[in-house]
């Protein structure tokens, strides 16, 4: 059943572009200049480079959709889902240094303010996510 439902929700991230929960898109899927639109709009932008094929990435996905949940102050933020396999060699990527898969950045004003590169420990990417917000 949770295989079934999982395959669900990339099928529908690929349909609509955005996973959504009961609060909303959890990640809207990368189109050029998405993130930029974001950022000049003055938001905090979470981006989260994923593979769909790559466990890191899910434990990483399921980890910030909990503290979604748990910490609706996060939802102040925009939260885009990068498909590594697509654009990895692409500007959004190699601008950023980007270079693996299951990296997530927190951006302000055009700035990095953290990075994670395959980090699935919940307290350290629940941590990383807050600080988004002092943002």
């Amino acid at each position: 059943m949770v295989r079934l439902f999982k395959s669900v929700c990339v099928f529908v991230f690929f349909v609509t572009g955005s996973v959504a929960s009961a609060n909303g898109p959890i990640f809207q899927n990368y189109r050029p200049d998405n993130i930029q639109d974001a950022l000049d709009s003055g938001k905090t932008v979470v981006v989260a480079f994923h593979g769909f094929w790559c466990s890191p990435c899910k434990k990483q996905f399921n980890i910030m959709e909990e503290a979604r949940r748990e910490n609706p102050q996060l939802n102040r933020m925009s939260f885009f889902m990068v498909d590594w396999d697509e654009y990895q060699s692409m500007p959004v990527a190699f601008d950023r240094d980007v270079t693996d898969d299951a990296t997530l950045l927190v951006m302000d004003q055009n700035k990095e303010i953290a990075r994670m590169v395959r980090v699935t420990f919940e307290d350290a990417i629940k941590g990383f996510l807050e600080l988004g917000l002092e943002w």
